[in-house]
């Protein structure tokens, strides 16, 4: 049995093609061979590697803004990579405003919005609340926090 070999910069290429084609831009900033950034300050940057569970390699990307993706999570390698390149460009070239709301003991709320450029309002990408049972005890307090990053490449 022939083991396949996860390659990171392979799937860096393939990531940075698809977002090309997806999007016709095809400038990005290369850091090394396993990393890019897809906006001008970083922000939109990320890094790949291989990973093992269960003895077997999985390729993962880890995101500037501390998300961690990986392939054992997905179908496929493609479908992976698909994921990835979906986050890239929903973010790419856009402002995005992401508001945290922790009620104590209650739940978690992530809202993003983004700013529509041509009428300067902000639109709703998605409204996310997770009020799961195992992890109520751990929201102890009350936080409303907002960030908002400007993911420009050019």
């Amino acid at each position: 049995m022939t083991t396949i070999q996860k390659d990171p910069k392979q799937c860096l290429k393939n990531i940075k093609r698809k977002i090309t084609e997806k999007t016709g831009i095809a400038k990005f900033i290369d850091i090394d061979e396993t990393s890019a950034a897809f906006s001008k300050n970083y922000a939109l940057q990320i890094s790949l590697g291989v990973t093992k569970k269960r003895k077997t390699e999985y390729l993962y990307v880890i995101f500037e803004d501390h998300f961690e993706w990986f392939e054992y999570d997905y179908k496929s390698q493609e479908d992976f990579e698909d994921a990835v390149v979906e986050y890239i460009c929903e973010h790419m070239n856009r402002t995005i405003k992401t508001i945290t709301e922790m009620k104590r003991h209650k739940y978690i709320r992530v809202t993003t919005f983004y700013l529509d450029k041509e009428t300067d309002k902000w639109k709703l990408m998605s409204d996310d609340k997770m009020s799961w049972l195992f992890a109520r005890p751990f929201i102890t307090e009350d936080i409303l926090e907002e960030r908002t990053i400007d993911y420009s490449l050019v």
